[in-house]
């Protein structure tokens, strides 16, 4: 058995024994998880849509930049560039 079967031996034995609407179900939910932030400026934010759908699709991954996500589609009065200025600030901040 090679380093990656066993990383995902418990998932695998997990989905042996679920069905396929099961399976669905769970894939649903974490697409939508995934996608929060896009879903939200739909509503929020529908100004910077895509930029967030563009940055959602990679940073979904990821926690921090996910929840800085999060937090741009539910300030529907923020741009791109007043995000990233902050976001610039605080580093510099940091670095002093």
């Amino acid at each position: 058995m090679n380093y990656i079967e066993q990383k995902f031996a418990p998932i695998t034995a997990m989905l042996e024994g679920a069905s396929t609407g099961q399976i669905a179900l769970v894939a649903i939910v974490i697409a939508l998880v995934w996608f929060l932030p896009t879903i939200i400026s739909l509503f929020r934010n529908p100004k910077n849509l895509g930029k967030i759908f563009l940055l959602n699709i990679p940073l979904g991954l990821t926690f921090i930049p996910w929840l800085i996500l999060l937090g741009w589609s539910l300030n529907p009065k923020i741009s791109f560039d007043q995000l990233k200025n902050k976001l610039r600030g605080r580093k510099r901040k940091a670095r002093s």
